[in-house]
Parts: C-alpha cells; sequence; structure tokens
C-alpha cells in the first residue's frame, strides 16, 4: 500500500508496475497529488518526458479497452479506432463509446439502408463522424467529400478554343477531278494555256521572239501568226458556252461575215450555174469546213408518213366438196 503523498520514485515505480486505468482506480490521491505531477514532469528518462510516455500509455489502454468493449480485432477497425483517438482525444471517445453502450442498451441503431441494425463498432463509428471535420472523416473512413452545392441557373463552362485554332479557322476543302475533254458537257472547260508558256502568262499578251540573223522566214508566217491567234481567241470566248451553241455562234459570224464581205448591194450573187467558174469568188476554207460539219451534225428528217406494212398473202380457202 503506498503513502497518501509519496515521492517522485514511488510514482514512478506505481506507473511501471500497473497499467493507467488500474494505476487511477487504485491510487486517486496519489494521481491528484501536485508535487507528484510536478516531479513527474521534470523527469526525464532517455531524452522522452514521462508526462508524453505516461500519454501514450494511456493512449494505448483507451484503444484497447474501446477495441474490446466493441469487439473489434481486425486490423483496419483497430487502425480506424486508433485514429479516431488521435484526433478526437481519449475523453471525447470514452463520452462516445459510453453513448454506444447506452444505444445497444436501448435496442441498437438500424443501418441508413433499412436492411438491419448496426453492429456496436458501426455505432461507434457513426458517432465518431458526427464529430470529425470532414477532411479527417473522408481520411479515416474513405467516405468521398461531398461536391459543392451547385446555384440554380448554374451552367458549365464553355470550353474556349486555343489560340492556334483562333488564328487559323477551318475551311471547306472540295475536291475537283477536271474533265478528260476540252468542253465538258456540265460546267465550263479548265483554263487552258499556250505550249510554252508560264500558266499565269495570257495568249493575248504573248508575242514571238525576235528572229536570229540570217534565219528564213516564210512570207506567209506574219499572216498565219495572225489567224492562229484569232482563232485562239475565239475558242477562249467560246469556251465557257454549250458545244451546241458554240456551233450556232460561229455559224451567225460566218453568215455575218459573208454579208459584209461576200456581198454588196450594187451587184447580186453570181449564179454558179452561168457564171464561170474563173468568176466565182473563191470559198474560204473555214466556210467549206463548217458547211461539212454542219452537213454531218445534222440528223436526217424523220418522214411524217409510217413506214409501208409488209403485204401478207391471204391464206388459200379450201372449198368444200359437194356431196
Amino acid at each position: 500500500m503506498l503513502e497518501a503523498r509519496p515521492n517522485s520514485r514511488a510514482c514512478s515505480t506505481a506507473f511501471a508496475a500497473v497499467s493507467v486505468p488500474a494505476f487511477y482506480s487504485a491510487n486517486p490521491v496519489a494521481v491528484g497529488d501536485r508535487q507528484c505531477q510536478r516531479s513527474m514532469s521534470s523527469r526525464t528518462r532517455g531524452g522522452v518526458s514521462v508526462r508524453h510516455t505516461i500519454k501514450h500509455m494511456a493512449s494505448e489502454a483507451t484503444i484497447q479497452t474501446i477495441s474490446k468493449a466493441l469487439g473489434e480485432a481486425d486490423e483496419g477497425p483497430l487502425a480506424q479506432i486508433q485514429a479516431v483517438v488521435t484526433a478526437l482525444g481519449e475523453e471525447t471517445c470514452l463520452s462516445l463509446l459510453a453513448e454506444t453502450d447506452r444505444i445497444e442498451k436501448a435496442g441498437g441503431m438500424e443501418r441508413g439502408d433499412g436492411k438491419g441494425r448496426r453492429s456496436p463498432g458501426g455505432v461507434f463509428f457513426y458517432l465518431a463522424r458526427q464529430k470529425l471535420p470532414k477532411e479527417q472523416r473522408a481520411a479515416i473512413f474513405n467516405d468521398k467529400m461531398p461536391r459543392e452545392a451547385k446555384p440554380p441557373g448554374w451552367e458549365p463552362e464553355q470550353k474556349r478554343p486555343k489560340e492556334s485554332e483562333r488564328n487559323f479557322p477551318r475551311r471547306r476543302v472540295f475536291e475537283v477531278n477536271p474533265s478528260s475533254s476540252r468542253f465538258g458537257s456540265s460546267g465550263s472547260p479548265p483554263p487552258s494555256r499556250p505550249f510554252g508558256a508560264p500558266p499565269s502568262s495570257s495568249r493575248g499578251q504573248w508575242s514571238p521572239p525576235p528572229t536570229p540573223p540570217g534565219t528564213h522566214v516564210p512570207p506567209q508566217l506574219p499572216n498565219a501568226i495572225a489567224r492562229g491567234k484569232a482563232k485562239l481567241g475565239i475558242l477562249d470566248s467560246l469556251g465557257s458556252l454549250h458545244p451546241d451553241d458554240q456551233y450556232l455562234v460561229l455559224l451567225e459570224l460566218l453568215g455575218d461575215l459573208h454579208a459584209v464581205y461576200g456581198a454588196s448591194a450594187d451587184t447580186a450573187a453570181p449564179d454558179s450555174k452561168v457564171a464561170p467558174e474563173s468568176k466565182l469568188a473563191p470559198e474560204p476554207k473555214s466556210t467549206r469546213t463548217v458547211a461539212v460539219a454542219a452537213r454531218a451534225a445534222e440528223p436526217e428528217p424523220a418522214s411524217s408518213e409510217p413506214p409501208p406494212s409488209p403485204k401478207r398473202k391471204a391464206p388459200a380457202r379450201k372449198s368444200a366438196k359437194s356431196g
């Protein structure tokens, strides 16, 4: 039996031999003695204060007391009990244990989903959740942090396009397959360029290079070049029209040229049957070509009369013999 006012050696010997709950019950006077507490706080062993050692012993004893009362022996629940004791303190955890015992004696607590009753450990952890802050509750029990409530009328922020997409907007790409013929039946023909000329040049601006000295130039060459340029210009002008329209325009042009240069108001057109061949004006070559093409292109007129039906021979009738 210890004395009422023990010295520091007696206090340390009592804590070393007896656990904290047993020491509290057996020596209430010694624990309340200020002189003993002052001597315990002043003594240190190996750099660790005696008060820290006693506090650690009390935490371990509290954890064991709570785990035995709840019937929890697995590693997971024991770690959760230790974390709750560390976060809330021993006094709060012991009060939660007393509240758990009162609820169990009153009939227990139902589960949140209504499928049975909670175990004593479940009741204790439920009460501990009500005391713990959100961060610690999520860390100890692996609970998901609740999302913040969104105000009414809230809309998600639209994603803004990147700077590269702003500077270079999307453009539509059309695939064009050029026709194999020069003048297709649909659409305008592709732009053409003269042989040996760059793509950006124009036929109207092209002129032949200077003739080297000593080169023979036929006298018909300049006139042939002029006619070739005129022909190319006409083809370029008619390129956007349908082939049938091109043919009609050429016929009208030839008619106009014939009306201006082929006949005049003073002299009548010569008759090819009476006048000699020497006096007849020679027909231009282009006119003959167009006339031949017109005759070849014109279809034969369909006759309105139906084709004659082949004659059928009437079958010979057999005369009945008179009996």
